[in-house]
């Protein structure tokens, strides 16, 4: 089943990405980080001006801070393209329009054929939406906004033990 890891404040959250090793980079106007998959940690930052190093053809930037083997491939404000919103198990990730006063939000929900009701799992409130969705081994779901990262991770139950399929 799906457990929230955690959600961090980042002000000015601009672009994310998962590294080779399932790790999240996060990038904003005041540099760039990297997050572990599994706890939340933040296992790199500095205030490096990671734009210069942007490859905007294929949407990448290279390796840092311990993850330097490999491109990663961004996701957010300003790139092409978008995270799956969905797994090969059944797992959706829906956002549904509503209102806390006069400010427009998205809720964020899982829903699953299984479940009888949709599971809340952030919303974006006064914060402009980045990006959200599952990574490509679909083990995380991400929900970033211009001030935070929420991050889901996928834990196996006898119920779900196929769901995601192994990395």
């Amino acid at each position: 089943m799906w457990r929230h890891i955690t959600t961090i404040a980042v002000g000015g959250l601009e672009n994310i990405g998962f590294t080779r090793s399932g790790n999240i980079v996060v990038l904003s106007g005041q540099g760039r980080g990297i997050i572990s998959c599994t706890t939340g940690e933040k296992l790199f930052r500095d205030d490096k001006d990671w734009w210069k190093d942007f490859k905007e053809p294929e949407c990448t930037i290279p390796g840092f801070g311990g993850e330097t083997d490999t491109a990663v491939k961004l996701f957010g404000l300003h790139i092409r393209g978008d995270l799956r919103k969905s797994t090969q198990g059944g797992w959706r990730v829906v956002a549904e329009e509503g209102r806390h006063g006069t400010i427009p939000i998205q809720k964020f929900y899982f829903k699953h054929n299984d479940l009888t009701e949709p599971i809340f799992i952030g919303e974006d409130g006064p914060c402009e939406l980045r990006v959200y969705g599952f990574s490509e081994d679909e083990k995380l779901l991400v929900i970033a906004t211009s001030c935070e990262l929420v991050i889901w991770g996928f834990e196996r139950t006898a119920k779900y033990k196929d769901l995601p399929p192994d990395a």
